[in-house]
């Protein structure tokens, strides 16, 4: 009969959370006329080269492409428009256009809380080549875990009202400055800024989107993530192609440390 503790330890973290924080370098672009992605992979040379570029840099760039919220109402958008130009006009700062009622969030850096079984799954989306965090350094390096909400919901409606009242406040402040100083934030704090550290947590998907968008169980951070080769838990790539002797052959040159495991995808993931 198993023990206490080995039960415990098998009980303590279930099969949905990971301690491994992953980004997969073979993300889908971004179809320009809707600003979502498109649902294949890039080409499997193009993720080898940003896998190993990544490693040798030891940066993890924010995306070059902002997120879309969607806003449900005319009345809302206005209402966050209106909030955008008062700021921008106190401050100093373009926080961005809204067009067809949508707000475009900031320039993040992601990963995905996926457990390992899970992976192969997450792979149609983001293709075989990834690079395992643990999560500890990523905590400390302020990523969340995404809000994600619905396109139209109730909640997304909210953040419109809010954004409405915090106008109508800040409007009878000498400066939104003022008005957030007032109420306890620090000097760095400005409407603008606060807005997009919130909405680049959040984000909207349709209801087509439960097996894919919704799944990835992302981390975001604001800006690059900057790392040391000791942050990263796992390497996977894969055997087809030769892509997994060709990094093998380049460790060396990457002073990757021989404590970290570099697997090949299809006997990690396939087998």
């Amino acid at each position: 009969m198993a023990k206490k503790s080995d039960m415990d330890s098998l009980t303590s973290i279930p099969g949905t959370v990971s301690k491994i924080l992953w980004h997969f370098t073979g993300g889908p672009a971004r179809d320009p006329s809707t600003k979502r992605q498109s649902d294949q992979p890039k080409d499997s040379n193009d993720a080898y080269n940003a896998l190993l570029k990544i490693i040798k840099s030891h940066y993890l760039k924010a995306g070059s492409d902002n997120e879309i919220l969607v806003v449900p109402s005319p009345e809302a958008s206005n209402a966050a428009k209106a909030t955008l130009a008062l700021v921008s006009k106190d401050i100093g700062v373009d926080f961005g256009e809204i067009d067809n009622y949508q707000i475009e969030t900031g320039k993040v850096s992601c990963l995905a809380d996926i457990p390992l079984q899970h992976l192969a799954y997450h792979a149609r989306r983001y293709g075989r080549f990834g690079i395992g965090f643990h999560r500890a350094p990523v905590v400390a390096a302020k990523f969340h875990p995404v809000f994600y909400t619905l396109e139209g919901s109730e909640f997304i409606r909210d953040i419109n009202r809010l954004m409405y009242e915090l106008r109508k406040r800040a409007a009878t402040e000498k400066t939104s400055d003022d008005f957030f100083l007032s109420i306890g934030f620090g000097k760095e704090a400005s409407l603008v800024h606060l807005l997009q550290r919130f909405f680049n947590i959040i984000k909207t998907f349709n209801p087509s989107e439960f097996d894919s968008i919704y799944c990835e169980r992302e981390w975001r951070k604001t800006g690059d993530f900057q790392f040391e080769l000791s942050d990263i838990a796992m390497v996977i790539l894969p055997k087809e192609g030769g892509y997994f002797d060709s990094f093998i052959a380049e460790c060396e040159s990457l002073s990757l440390p021989r404590t970290i495991p570099v697997l090949p995808w299809e006997d990690l993931i396939e087998h």
